[in-house]
């Protein structure tokens, strides 16, 4: 990430006060979710969030106030995308890429049934069909 960084101007989210002269910050969940009022109040351009796996419930209070940035490009890092659902994937990657893959309810139609019947041990070949499609689309 430095030095891909190193294009654009940057400050490592460590302390309550902010350089309004940075156009992207880098900062964990935690201190992401501590001050989402003083973060959300600046205008970055690019925000980084290091454990996005835990914006996992889209209905929780912290997917929607993290939700609230108003920056362009957010970027997640994880190494736990599917913990437990493709729900969770759905959500963050709806908070990276807000609303490019259509709604909840799209996703769980297009992508989870799919996923889900073709991963069964006595799916049908059609599903398994199915849901190659649903991987390839």
């Amino acid at each position: 990430i430095l030095e891909w960084a190193a294009l654009m101007p940057f400050v490592p989210h460590v302390a309550s006060r902010y350089p309004l002269t940075h156009s992207s910050v880098i900062t964990s969940f935690d201190l992401a979710r501590r001050d989402i009022e003083h973060l959300d109040s600046l205008p970055w351009t690019c925000i980084f969030i290091d454990e996005v796996h835990r914006v996992k419930n889209e209905s929780s209070k912290v997917t929607n106030a993290f939700h609230r940035f108003a920056c362009k490009r957010r970027f997640g890092l994880t190494g736990t995308t599917i913990q437990n659902s493709y729900k969770e994937m759905w959500t963050i990657l709806d908070w990276t890429n807000p609303g490019a893959l259509g709604t909840s309810r799209q996703w769980n139609g297009f992508i989870v049934k799919p996923l889900t019947a073709g991963q069964s041990a006595s799916a049908t070949e059609e599903e398994r069909a199915n849901a190659q499609v649903s991987c390839d689309a």
